[in-house]
């Protein structure tokens, strides 16, 4: 067998340096905010809650890696569903929750960078009542994708399963779109400062690499 046929160790290598960036940011963050700035504010509460989901939706496929994932299909044992299946949920949990704390702590950088008006605090608002009801249906929708829950697991039991890999897809580009608006939410704010016009497009620019 080819090497290229088990992907496990790529797994492992990919979620470890996803972990390393993530402790990194985590960190530098809360530096900057504890020794420069001495305050924390609700957004960096949030992102906090978001990194313990993005922890953990970057350790599950290192957990999965044992039961199944990265190996080749002429390697995988029955008895590797039922964990395997339970980990790849648990991801999926994780990573609708982690997605909605991080747009929730954007937005509530947003009140305090937009201007005290109500236009602009209702379009965020707005904006904070679609990412919730997105997020909590994303993980209703994935914590009860069949009923009962472990025939998802078990093809003994009968169960009625939603179209996974609809979902999926759905659920992706829904999160695209919305994140793609709340990332260009500040622009207009920040194109009528009163700086150079460099400034403002390095501005902007800066607040767009959050869009990576």
């Amino acid at each position: 067998m080819s090497p290229i046929d088990n992907r496990a160790d790529s797994v492992i290598a990919i979620s470890a340096a996803m972990i390393t960036i993530l402790a990194f940011s985590i960190l530098l963050r809360l530096y900057t905010r504890i020794t420069i700035m001495k305050w924390i504010g609700l957004d960096d509460s949030l992102i906090m809650i978001a990194a313990v989901f993005a922890l953990i939706e970057a350790i599950t496929p290192m957990m999965a890696t044992q039961y199944g994932l990265g190996k080749h299909y002429t390697e995988q044992k029955p008895e590797w569903i039922e964990p395997y299946t339970k980990i790849t949920l648990a991801s999926s949990l994780s990573y609708s929750a982690s997605a909605m704390f991080i747009k929730l702590s954007l937005l509530s950088f947003y009140l305090r960078l937009l201007p005290n008006n109500n236009y602009s605090r209702s379009i965020v608002y707005a904006m904070i009542t679609v990412s919730v009801v997105l997020g909590v249906g994303s993980i209703l929708a994935a914590a009860l994708q069949c009923i009962p829950i472990a025939s998802l697991w078990n093809a003994t039991i009968k169960g009625k399963c939603i179209n996974v890999n609809l979902f999926y897809f759905a659920n992706a580009a829904v999160n695209i779109i919305t994140d793609a608006i709340i990332y260009c939410m500040p622009i207009p704010t920040l194109w009528r400062l009163q700086l150079p016009m460099i400034q403002r497009i390095g501005l902007c620019a800066l607040l767009g690499l959050g869009g990576l």
